[in-house]
């Protein structure tokens, strides 16, 4: 790594971790990395009061398990790079490429989690910018197509070039690089260089479908921080075993027969997140509640809006009329990582959490759900509580069947029922991690590579990814539980 004097961070996760002083001059000690503290890591708070950690430590914890993984996988394929003449310069490029977008992976993320980043791109508005940014990578055009970035690793990867170009030559990366990375934008093409699928090896080390040091450290960082007895997972026996290898014409990450077991600890402690906290009645609630707070307060900001633009008496000039997407829209914008912005009489300058809350204070009593949120006084209980409960009901239900009900529900199918008027359903879906065949390859002895999935075969629910969706009830009406299900059963 480059530079001499380091700065040392001390997390609760990895233990003291240390950045080269330059790293922290350019990336760390400037304002849009330092407002990640104030940017929640995740969405569980209202089940797990303790699970109060930021982005700002994530980010931290992602480029410290990127060390790991260049030091292990350098190390340990250092005969094959040689074989395929990858320079010690390009190496080093790679490296540091690699550290720079672990590092400022999500430095564009929006507030509260997840639950707000899809207003960042209100109508596909990152997509030009991003191609903008990006206008000097020859092949981005083409490529990018192939992947399905997040608007939060967009928003990301825009930010990065726009403001950190130049750090990232400082430290000897290369900028169009680490933000494919960010957005796990693979090199295609049946004639790319040897080099260029070392890249693509990088880039699924931070962004990939299976195992990649942001999913290691926010499984190991959000399990800690709830408190639940989550499967441990062994990562630095994983990473140790980390290594490049040519295998049917490829070159591709291989793990060593050694982790053979903390593999399949990486998959079960991920489904556990999602299925039982991040995929829980209450979190689900809670999300619902926040999200359709974010869209009231902008409603407001928008009659705010819409009345100052109304013209003076005996003007015949017509009054601009100011949606609440368009405030989202200015809201939520990239333009606030630049200057500050005037939103419905209000300036905002790096959005995040704080703002979002103090807005909640300005409209509790326009909006039922700020308060509702803002209380956590939970006015709705759910029909049932889990996926298996849900599966339970309405066995073999398919995606259009829940589909179908949940329309039901938005027409009235539940309104002669006492109560059943005051129902909200909520759509989730519990993103079980499957790998696939060919996705994670295992060095068993000498060169013999195979498919993890070969090795390891387990049953596997099938449709335990399939959406599916919480019915809550009002807590001052609460309808009969038999007869809601027997209504929605014969709706289809």
């Amino acid at each position: 790594m480059p530079g001499e004097a380091k700065k040392i961070f001390r997390d609760s996760i990895h233990g003291y971790i240390a950045l080269p002083t330059e790293w922290c001059q350019q990336f760390v000690d400037t304002p849009i990395f330092q407002r990640l503290r104030r940017i929640e890591q995740t969405s569980i708070r209202c089940l797990y009061p303790c699970a109060t950690h930021n982005r700002f430590v994530h980010s931290l914890g992602t480029y410290h398990l990127a060390c790991m993984v260049v030091k292990h996988l350098f190390d340990n394929s250092s005969v094959l790079l040689a074989s395929i003449s990858i320079s010690n310069e390009d190496q080093q490029r790679c490296e540091n490429s690699f550290l720079v977008a672990s590092l400022m992976h999500d430095c564009a993320h929006a507030p509260f989690s997840h639950i707000c980043e899809h207003y960042y791109d209100i109508g596909g508005a990152l997509t030009p910018h991003l191609l903008d940014v990006m206008k000097d990578d020859a092949d981005f055009t083409h490529d990018w197509t192939n992947c399905e970035p997040s608007p939060h690793e967009k928003a990301s990867a825009i930010i990065l070039r726009r403001h950190f170009d130049q750090a990232i030559r400082d430290v000897g990366g290369d900028p169009a690089l680490a933000a494919r990375m960010i957005i796990g934008c693979l090199y295609d093409g049946v004639d790319i260089t040897y080099l260029q699928k070392l890249y693509n090896i990088f880039i699924s080390l931070l962004n990939g479908p299976a195992i990649d040091v942001d999913k290691l450290d926010y499984i190991i960082r959000d399990t800690w921080a709830s408190g639940v007895n989550n499967v441990s997972i062994d990562v630095d026996r994983l990473l140790a075993a980390i290594e490049v290898k040519e295998h049917e014409g490829r070159i591709r990450t291989v793990f060593r027969r050694t982790a053979l077991s903390v593999i399949q600890q990486v998959v079960d402690a991920r489904n556990f997140i999602y299925r039982w906290i991040v995929g829980h009645h209450r979190v689900t609630y809670d999300n619902h509640l926040l999200e359709t707070a974010v869209k009231g307060v902008a409603a407001e900001l928008a009659k705010i809006e819409t009345a100052n633009n109304k013209p003076p008496k005996g003007r015949r000039k017509n009054a601009i009329s100011v949606t609440s997407e368009d405030v989202l829209a200015r809201l939520f914008s990239l333009d606030s990582f630049e200057r500050p912005i005037d939103v419905g009489g209000y300036r905002f300058y790096l959005l995040c959490d704080a703002d979002l809350i103090y807005l909640f204070g300005l409209f509790q009593n326009e909006v039922p759900e700020v308060k509702e949120w803002l209380h956590r006084g939970q006015s709705r209980f759910p029909v049932w509580k889990s996926y298996a409960e849900f599966k339970h009901h309405f066995a073999n239900v398919s995606p259009a069947d829940c589909n179908r009900m949940q329309r039901h529900i938005s027409e009235g199918l539940l309104n002669n029922i006492p109560g059943g008027e005051m129902c909200v359903s909520v759509s989730t879906r519990t993103k079980d991690a499957k790998i696939h065949d060919g996705e994670i390859m295992v060095n068993i002895v000498g060169d013999e590579i195979k498919s993890f999935t070969d090795l390891v075969r387990r049953s596997q629910d099938d449709d335990h990814d399939l959406p599916f969706f919480y019915l809550y009830q009002h807590n001052y009406c609460m309808a009969p539980k038999d007869e809601i299900i027997s209504r929605l059963k014969s709706s289809l």
